[in-house]
Formats: structure tokens, C-alpha cells, sequence
């Protein structure tokens, strides 16, 4: 509650200590009239003191203004004007405010007396100075540009102009200056590109007629329907895939030279710079079908035998008529058919296989148990008395458990080389090792079963099964080899 009375009371005396008079005698003239103003328009009349300091600050801001106006001299300096025009806008609100208020009288009816004047002649006038000055500005450096084919700058002419719109859109000439101006800064981009495509054209440079490309697009910013720029475009585009094309037709005369794959594939590649531009350039479908039958590779698979008897013939089996042209892709075409001069060769090396023998162990022993066979009635002498009571028969039993282990390995070695014909070396040799491991338990057991154990209940396992076969083993190695050998040829590389 004391907090609330005394920020009430700092309130009232603060707004008592506000007032006209004292404010201006403190020098504060624009913040005097500010609230001499506002108190008349809320209805409140001022005091004869209030009155006069009124007339005061209206004066003494008055002259300032007009000291600070008849100071500013130059009127070429666009910030200058601007001053000027802000300080007579401000001049025009003070005297609008007080003529709209008039007659300004205090409560013993003193009249306060100023001079009003209407500024807004002045303010018209320095507008249409600051346009003309602007228009002027711009005019020159659009001369500049013109004369030293400065795009960058002819764009700043047209960017200035846009000044004179904060006070007078329909300034004379300002639309026709503006295009004018595009114009300009269109013509001066087109001469650069121009020169570009020429320097390119003469030094076979694909990426100075891309440029050159790139570069006339600028004028698609300002003018669409530009004259010329549509046949340039045109030019510049054919100028640019020809360039590529004759990149492309030396990469592989080069290549058919040396049998370089990997410089006919780059050739292929090179050619979708053209797609980019124009998917329809003569003789673009011709020169790539060149380079894929360049770069195309011609792989022959051969199985390489030295398995012997009826179990390698046996094995080869697996490796005749391979389904590989599922491989077959835009640089690779493999075949199993005889062929002259292939590019590569990928061999299937069968080099050996084992069987494996048949090895069989076996373990017994024996677990023996006492178990109740039956229960007698007996009778007993207890504490002098006959009684009759149950009596357990034991008896031992035993049985023999018997464990069979049996296992055979066998294994397929051999590898995948490929060789390169041309160059005579081996690109890459692979090993391949497939083995099949059998492997096979039982467990059987001979007496009273009544005697086992729980651990020996748990082995009984009494389907043992039997030696795989030779052609058995034979299958599976030959399945297994065939199966890493088609991967390898799947990721078969030059």
C-alpha cells in the first residue's frame, strides 16, 4: 500500500514540474510544443505563462529551421536535399498544427499570436529538385556506361532512377530513361558473349562457349524478346556441342588405337554433355553406338579342366551352358561359345577334388540302477506286538548305451583368372574353396532301459544316419564351386 502511494505521488509531481513554461526555460522547445500541443487538443487551457512559452518555441524553432535551410546552399548533394525537404515538412506539420488550433487563448484570455505559413510549395519544389537531380545522376552514369560498355554500371543507372519514385512516380522521361538503360546494359552483355563464343570457337574451349551461353542468359533477366538472342543462344549452343563432339570422335580414335576400354567408356560419357543441350545433334546416336562397340568388352568364360574320370566329367557338368548372358551389360558381353580374339577371358579352373573317406567311431558304457520290483506284506514284532507292514523288493538292472559318431570331408579347389588379351597379364585370380563337411550321430542302448540315466536318455538318438555318396559329394561341392564362380564373373571388371 505505501508502494502504491508513493509512485501515485512521484506521478502527480512529476506532472506537475511538466509544464510549458518550464520546459522551454530548460531549453526543450520542440518537447514544449509537442505538449502544449497535445493538452490544447485533449481540451485543457493553458495558463497565460503556458500561452506565451508556446509562442516561444513556435518562434525560436522557427528561426532555426530557417537558419539551418538558408545554410544548406548546395543543391546537387541529394542528401542535402533531402534535408532540406525533411526540415520543411516538419516546419509545415508545426504551422498546420497551430492554424488548425487557432485562436490559442489562455484562461484570462491572453491570445497567443503566430506567424503561419503554408510550405507546401517549398516542399513541391525541393521534390522535383531531388527528382531532377537523381534523373541528372543517372543520365551520366549511363553515359559512363555507354562509353566504357559497363553493364554493371548501366544497371546502377537504371537502379538509381528508382529514387524518384519515393516522390514522383510519373516523372517526366523516367519510364523511356529505364529502358533505355536495359537496352544499354543488354547490348553491352551481348557484345561480351559474342566476343566469348568467338575466343571459344578459335580455341576449341567448351567451357568459354558454355560461358558465353551462360553469360547471354543475363539478358533473359531484363528482356526476353531481345533481337538476336534467340539465333545467338542457337549458335552458341551448336558452337558448344561441336566443340564436344570433336572431344569426343579424337577420345576414340584414340582408344580404337591403343584398345583402350576405359577412354571409350569416358567417350561415351563425355557425349551426355550434349544430351544436356541438344538431345537431337546429328549424329549423336552414331557416335555413341561407336563408342560402346569400342568399349565393349568381349568376355569368353572357359572352364579349364583337371579333374579326372567320370567324377570331373561329372563336375564339368555343372559349368556346361552356363546362363551368363544375364550378365551381359552395355560394356560387357559374355559368352561360353568358342570365340576368336576376345578381350577378355575369365577361366574356370577346376584343379582338384577330394572325396573324402568314411570315418565311423564308436563308444559304450554302462548304467546301472537299483529300482523297487514289488512290495511284500510282512509281519513284524514292534513294542511286543505283531504287526503287518509293507516291505520294498529291490532289485538291480543294468543296460549298456552304446554312441556312434561318423563324419566325412570332402572338398572341390580350383580358381577364377582373368586375363586380359591384349595386354597379356592376368587382371585378377581368384580361389575358390568349397568343401562339405558330413557329420552324423546316434545313440542306442541294449539291457533294461530302466536303468538309464537322465543324461542318457537325453543321447538316445536312434536315427543314424548314412555316408553320403560319391555323387552325393559330388552335387554339392560342384553346386557350391559353380555358384562363387557365377559371382565372381557377375563382378568381373577390366
Amino acid at each position: 500500500m505505501k508502494a502504491v502511494l508513493y509512485t501515485l505521488a512521484l506521478a502527480i509531481s512529476i506532472t506537475s514540474c511538466t509544464t510549458v513554461d518550464k520546459m522551454v526555460k530548460r531549453g526543450e522547445y520542440t518537447a514544449a510544443f509537442n505538449f502544449a500541443i497535445k493538452k490544447i487538443k485533449q481540451g485543457r487551457q493553458l495558463k497565460l505563462e503556458e500561452v506565451k512559452a508556446l509562442e516561444r518555441a513556435f518562434e525560436i524553432l522557427d528561426t532555426k529551421a530557417k537558419d539551418e535551410v538558408a545554410s544548406i546552399s548546395e543543391m546537387t548533394n541529394l542528401e542535402k536535399i533531402q534535408r532540406k525537404i525533411d526540415i520543411f515538412e516538419t516546419m509545415s506539420y508545426r504551422h498546420k498544427d497551430i492554424k488548425y488550433l487557432m485562436p490559442i487563448s489562455s484562461k484570462d484570455d491572453y491570445q497567443g499570436r503566430f506567424e503561419i505559413i503554408n510550405y507546401d510549395q517549398e516542399i513541391i519544389n525541393h521534390k522535383n529538385k531531388y527528382c531532377d537531380v537523381v534523373a541528372s545522376q543517372a543520365q551520366d552514369m549511363l553515359k559512363n556506361a555507354s562509353k566504357t560498355s559497363n553493364k554493371n554500371l548501366a544497371l546502377q543507372a537504371h537502379d538509381h532512377t528508382s529514387k524518384i519514385n519515393k516522390y514522383n512516380n510519373a516523372y517526366e522521361g523516367l519510364a523511356s530513361f529505364r529502358t533505355k538503360a536495359i537496352d544499354i546494359y543488354c547490348d553491352i552483355v551481348f557484345a561480351e558473349a559474342q566476343i566469348m563464343l568467338t575466343n571459344a570457337q578459335k580455341s576449341k574451349n567448351k567451357d568459354l562457349a558454355k560461358q558465353a551461353l551462360a553469360h547471354a542468359s543475363l539478358i533473359n533477366i531484363y528482356n526476353v524478346n531481345y533481337a538476336g538472342l534467340s539465333n545467338f543462344k542457337n549458335t552458341a549452343t551448336d558452337g558448344y556441342c561441336d566443340i564436344v563432339y570433336a572431344e569426343v570422335l579424337e577420345m576414340l580414335i584414340q582408344a580404337d588405337k591403343t584398345n583402350n576400354k576405359d577412354l571409350a567408356k569416358r567417350a561415351f560419357n563425355h557425349l551426355s554433355l550434349i544430351d544436356k543441350y541438344n538431345a537431337a545433334y546429328p549424329g549423336l546416336s552414331d557416335l555413341r553406338n561407336k563408342a560402346v562397340e569400342i568399349g565393349q568388352s568381349l568376355v569368353a568364360v572357359i572352364v579349364d579342366n583337371h579333374l579326372n574320370g567320370y567324377v570331373g566329367n561329372k563336375v564339368e557338368d555343372y559349368f556346361r551352358n552356363l546362363s551368363i548372358s544375364e550378365y551381359d551389360n552395355l560394356w560387357y558381353d559374355f559368352t561360353m561359345e568358342p570365340v576368336k580374339n576376345p578381350d577378355l577371358e575369365v577361366i574356370i579352373a577346376l584343379d582338384n577334388i577330394d572325396l573324402g573317406s568314411e570315418y565311423e567311431r564308436s563308444s559304450d558304457y554302462c548304467d546301472q540302477k537299483e529300482i523297487c520290483v514289488r512290495i511284500e506284506k510282512v509281519k513284524e514284532i514292534r513294542d511286543s506286538v505283531e504287526v503287518t507292514v509293507d516291505k520294498e523288493i529291490f532289485e538291480r538292472v543294468s543296460a549298456r548305451v552304446i554312441e556312434v559318431w561318423r563324419t566325412r570331408k570332402s572338398a572341390l579347389n580350383g580358381s577364377v583368372m582373368v586375363f586380359d588379351t591384349y595386354t597379356k597379364e592376368y587382371i585378377r585370380k581368384i580361389p575358390i574353396n568349397t568343401d562339405y563337411g558330413f557329420d552324423a550321430y546316434g545313440c542306442r542302448y541294449e539291457g533294461d532301459r530302466r536303468a538309464l540315466s537322465t543324461a542318457s536318455e537325453c543321447k538316445l538318438d536312434g536315427t543314424l544316419e548314412s555316408f553320403p555318396s560319391d555323387q552325393f559329394l559330388v552335387d554339392n561341392l560342384a553346386r557350391s564351386f559353380r555358384d562363387v564362380t557365377l559371382q565372381e564373373i557377375r563382378n568381373t571388371k577390366k
